[in-house]
């Protein structure tokens, strides 16, 4: 399948400078003499292809996709020369040089241009999904909530504080949680959020969805703006306008954390990434491991593949609709009075949590994060902290910490 190609989404910076600082982090976190991690990057970008062979073409094809968003062939004469000038640089820094010409053997990973590739499922799961859809209304309704639109079609599940004043503490800052990739959205994080996070806090707490990435048979999709405007504008409605919000994002979830991030720093109080794929986004790890990768070395990987990377609605969402310079979280330019907490599996089959766990480490030793960050670590795979009891705990009880200025 071959959709039709969205228009791309403005980068926050001038393409040039922010491959040149996708590099630098790169330098810093290792060392400025570490061509190894530099040839490793682009490697990975190539799909693991020996640094041998690849060809200047192929970075070329490559560059032309991260930077614009382009065919190579469809490139502007201003947009070439700044992709040259990346070759200068890696050749003055590095002294990295690559042969002229094109491998055709090596393929580069251009998400957005490539071909959408799906495993047909038969109706009866589409049908099964939209019964678990009305189990899900019917579980949330029983437990106080209720099934809200915002006015640009941003559709979220609400429940009010048990509290009859409005918070002030930040412990009773609204919860808004936004579900990765998993049929029904949040049907899965309910007891995690409600028995975990929340628990007995009178807080109230917002469920988003995203039916594109939920497998409920549509393709609609509302851009970053579309999301943050809808967030806002709930969150002004139910709660207030000078409320302050707790985010949580699991997985494809952090992705929305990050617009807001951007967007409304100042109505965070608290940010939670849970497995994020936004840290350290622009290392080819996320996209590889969950779009490109067809060796899978265990079942996990093969549920990954089979029950979500391969569906078509899924699929599409991914290829047509993820900007990946959008979606990449930095942490350093978050105002330092938001409490982040980090938390990674260590055999995740998605995220480089070795890198994440790496890279944050440093730059929390480099000065470029301060201790409003805390990372913790556990053992399992992608999402397995979903359906953890014991993880839920140590997750709340973080939280509470943070919130209440009693970290350790």
């Amino acid at each position: 399948m071959s959709a039709q190609y969205s228009e791309p989404l403005p980068y926050p910076k001038r393409q040039k400078v922010f491959i040149k600082r996708i590099l630098t982090r790169l330098e810093k976190i290792y060392s400025p003499e570490d061509t190894v991690a530099v040839k490793k990057f682009l490697s990975g970008w190539c799909l693991g292809a020996n640094f041998e062979d690849i060809r200047k073409g192929n970075i070329v094809k490559f560059l032309s996709w991260a930077m614009y968003a382009k065919k190579d062939a469809d490139l502007e004469k201003d947009e070439r020369e700044e992709i040259e000038d990346f070759f200068v640089y890696l050749k003055r820094k590095h002294g990295i040089t690559l042969s002229p010409g094109y491998n055709y053997t090596v393929r580069c990973a251009t998400l957005s241009l490539d071909p959408v590739h799906f495993l047909p499922r038969p109706i009866l799961v589409y049908i099964s999904i939209q019964c678990l859809e009305i189990v899900k209304f019917a579980v949330l309704t029983l437990l106080g909530f209720s099934k809200l639109t915002a006015s640009n079609g941003l559709a979220y599940y609400y429940r009010p504080s048990s509290s009859s004043t409005p918070p002030r503490e930040p412990s009773q800052q609204p919860l808004v949680f936004f579900h990765g990739i998993a049929p029904c959205g949040c049907l899965f994080y309910i007891p995690m959020v409600l028995f975990g996070l929340v628990r007995s806090s009178p807080r109230a707490v917002f469920f988003f969805e995203n039916q594109a990435v939920a497998m409920t048979m549509t393709m609609k999709v509302l851009s970053e703006f579309e999301v943050v405007d809808g967030v806002a504008e709930a969150l002004d409605m139910h709660c207030g306008r000078r409320v302050k919000m707790c985010l949580v994002g699991h997985s494809l979830g952090s992705c929305p954390v990050t617009w807001i991030a951007r967007s409304l720093p100042d109505k965070i109080g608290a940010i939670m990434l849970l497995d994020p794929v936004t840290l350290f986004l622009s290392h080819p790890a996320v996209a590889v491991n969950f779009v490109y990768k067809r060796h899978f070395t265990n079942i996990f990987e093969w549920i990954i593949y089979l029950g979500a990377s391969s569906e078509l609605f899924i699929a599409h969402y991914l290829k047509r609709h993820f900007w990946w310079y959008r979606n990449e979280l930095w942490l350093e330019e978050l105002p330092k009075n938001i409490q982040v907490i980090v938390a990674l599996s260590r055999e995740d089959e998605i995220v480089d949590s070795s890198l994440c766990e790496f890279g944050l480490n440093n730059q929390k030793r480099l000065g470029d994060i301060g201790n409003n960050v805390s990372l913790l670590m556990f053992e399992g795979g992608h999402a397995v902290m979903i359906g953890m009891p014991a993880t839920w705990r140590r997750l709340s009880a973080e939280l509470k910490a943070v919130e209440t200025g009693k970290r350790e």
